[in-house]
């Protein structure tokens, strides 16, 4: 595991620990960095458990996604899973994306992305085995909002949950 991975590890389980301590406690340590959101938009960053509609023809698909919102659509949404780039080309494209940061610091805070715009930039081609479909009638949770201070911590944890496959065989492909 490379140190970014491990930092963002080590901050991830201060969370976990702190979450039965102190409403101060939890405050300092950015205890606020995810919260419950009603529906995810655009350029926004958001975990949430997810059951593909036609999983048994997939080779592979990961459960616990975390996702950048595109496009949206009447039945769901097109977004980045950056699960499935391994964690150095996680950080590469998360180091692409934040140029488009709008409002940063702020509740609303998003990254001004679409899917041609995506496709035109030559500095972020890392995100073609990112992009999936999801739709909203087999998302299987709320959706987390990882707040803007995280998104780099939040792009670096293993969390990733494949089905049908190991994270190094999707991460070969």
């Amino acid at each position: 595991m490379r140190q970014l991975e491990k930092d963002s590890v080590a901050w991830f389980t201060s969370l976990i620990k702190a979450a039965g301590g102190s409403a101060l406690e939890k405050q300092r340590l950015g205890m606020d960095v995810f919260k419950p959101a009603r529906d995810p938009f655009i350029g926004g960053m958001f975990f949430y458990l997810y059951d593909p509609k036609h999983k048994e023809k997939l080779p592979w698909w990961d459960a616990f996604p975390l996702v950048i919102p595109v496009e949206n659509y009447s039945d769901g949404f097109l977004g980045l899973n950056l699960h499935y780039l391994p964690p150095p080309a996680r950080k590469k494209l998360i180091e692409g994306l934040l140029k488009y940061k709008k409002m940063p610091g702020t509740p609303n805070a998003y990254m001004k992305l679409s899917y041609s715009m995506l496709k035109a930039a030559r500095s972020i081609k890392e995100f073609e085995p990112c992009i999936h479909r999801y739709l909203f009638s087999h998302v299987k949770s709320q959706f987390i909002k990882v707040d803007d201070s995280a998104w780099v911590k939040a792009t670096m944890l293993p969390v990733q949950q494949f089905a049908g496959a190991h994270s190094r065989t999707v991460w070969k492909s």
